[in-house]
């Protein structure tokens, strides 16, 4: 064991680490007042906290200079209500809003959202509550903005309107939650437009404009998610469900109580999409089927055009256009009709691409289909050829903004309703009400088939004017000279001097 040191060797050792230039030194420092025993009851412990907590102004200056401002962002000050940072999202399967405090019911039933304010001024305040309760990524946020801006709301990005230098929390901003939310929201209704002339929703013209929740919703689920996404997959799933999210918002929290069975109706055309889009994705993929491919095949050869492929190049080896040609007209057609068809100098005599509103869809009954099965391929197997059976359809017109189209005044509905021949794995995916544009042929012998599927549109299909007007930018006065023959580079210039300007 060792022994303790002596104090010699401690004072000789001492004295050496003092001489070692190595060997920081303490600084002479002031005397420092001594500490008074406890008077009235005080506690040791107080004056321990009194040592602590000893004036240094100069230290305390600086921690003050180096002390960042943190931005308060707790749950209290962004509402009773607001969407703690661990509640996902808003846009989940079973999700249920937090209930409302008795203050903020009152706030809503009475003023953000009373009856006898303007229905402009109550649906601009829940657009913008909508957003600060939902978390809406990028994907979310860009399908609710383009359904905005179909329905009239200013959403597009302002320029030069920035928050970020500014100060909401001091004393003198005097800005509640509800001005803060206002300053920084992006959807809002402006009179905007000469004349009324505007893309957007002007309340002083309102002659222009119809409330319609269901005929935008329309629009936005037939026209543009299935140009922009398509109609089957996930992502036309998640814009169908941010608008019926939006849809429940409006109800929940009585904003235009006047149109609730609109948007009600609106709600139920969410539902309708989620089955019909699928199926119109699932119809064209399927189109137009093995036996219309194969008359096309037989009878379209030296008519096809120099845009179009050949499907003939398309189709499999084993594919056996005249037994699926011959089969189907034995077993669909009377026999004279069928003869006629399988006489060598049948033709085609026009082709044309038209628009047809489903009627009926007729699919093949269960002992047709079994004889289908029993007949042979090359090989002489089975149950390769499909059962077919029958479309009817009537004209109609699908809007889609181009002006080379049938229009209404044309009266399509007086037309004869027509009938086409098609596989049932085709008809499986069509409903009534469904609208089809289709390239046509007809036949020499008072016969038509379908040569291609264009498009197939779900039920509720609504083009919206406004589709047309995204885009459109108000025109501006142009002091700039205009080209002439006298002087023709007059615009380039000027363009130039404008240039040198701005340098």
């Amino acid at each position: 064991m060792a022994s303790p040191p002596s104090d010699q060797s401690v004072a000789a050792e001492t004295s050496m680490l003092a001489e070692d230039p190595r060997v920081a030194q303490p600084e002479a420092s002031e005397p420092t007042e001594t500490m008074e025993p406890a008077e009235d009851g005080q506690d040791a412990e107080d004056n321990a906290d009194g040592l602590v907590n000893c004036d240094l102004p100069s230290q305390a200056a600086d921690a003050k200079k180096k002390k960042k401002k943190k931005r308060k962002n707790n749950n209290l000050q962004r509402g009773e209500t607001a969407l703690n940072k661990y509640r996902g999202t808003g846009f989940e399967e079973y999700f249920a809003d937090p209930p409302m405090t008795p203050a903020e019911y009152q706030e809503e039933k009475y003023n953000i959202y009373d009856p006898r304010r303007s229905f402009p001024e109550r649906i601009e305040d829940c657009i913008q509550r909508f957003r600060a309760r939902r978390r809406l990524d990028s994907e979310r946020a860009n399908y609710f903005t383009r359904y905005l801006m179909l329905g009239g709301i200013d959403s597009s990005q302002r320029q030069f309107t920035g928050t970020r230098n500014a100060d909401f929390e001091t004393e003198d901003a005097g800005l509640g939650a509800e001005d803060i939310r206002t300053m920084a929201a992006n959807d809002v209704i402006q009179g905007g437009g000469a004349g009324g002339v505007s893309k957007y929703y002007n309340p002083s013209f309102p002659e222009h404009w119809d409330v319609d929740f269901e005929g935008v919703v329309a629009g936005f689920l037939s026209d543009y998610v299935p140009e922009a996404v398509g109609m089957d997959g996930k992502s036309a799933t998640i814009a169908i469900d941010t608008v019926f999210n939006f849809l429940n918002y409006l109800i929940q929290h009585s904003v235009c109580p006047e149109y609730e069975d609109d948007v009600n109706r609106a709600r139920k055309l969410c539902e309708t999409a989620k089955v019909e889009l699928p199926l119109c994705s699932k119809a064209l993929s399927e189109a137009p089927g093995d036996f219309n491919l194969a008359m096309r095949s037989l009878f379209c050869k030296d008519k096809k055009q120099f845009w179009e492929c050949d499907y003939g190049d398309l189709l499999p080896q084993t594919f056996d256009a005249d037994r699926v040609f011959k089969t189907t007209v034995a077993l669909q057609l009377d026999d004279e009709y069928a003869r006629c068809l399988m006489a060598k100098s049948v033709g085609v005599i026009r082709t044309y691409e038209k628009s047809y509103e489903v009627v009926k869809v007729d699919e093949a009954a269960n002992e047709t289909k079994q004889l289908y099965l029993g007949v042979k391929d090359k090989s002489g197997t089975t149950g390769n050829i499909g059962a077919v059976g029958w479309l009817i359809v009537k004209p109609c017109v699908i809007e889609d903004g181009w002006d080379n189209h049938p229009t209404l005044a044309d009266d399509p509905s007086s037309a004869e309703k027509d009938v086409f021949l098609l596989d049932d794995k085709v008809l499986a995916h069509l409903r009534q009400g469904m609208k089809l544009r289709l390239v046509v042929c007809e036949l020499d012998v008072d016969m038509k088939f379908i040569k291609e599927f264009v498009s197939v549109c779900p039920t509720f299909a609504t083009f919206l004017p406004q589709s047309l007007m995204l885009n459109w930018k108000e025109p501006i006065p142009n002091d700039r000279p205009a080209p002439s023959v006298d002087d023709p580079e007059a615009e380039e210039r000027d363009a130039a001097k404008q240039m040198l300007k701005e340098v």
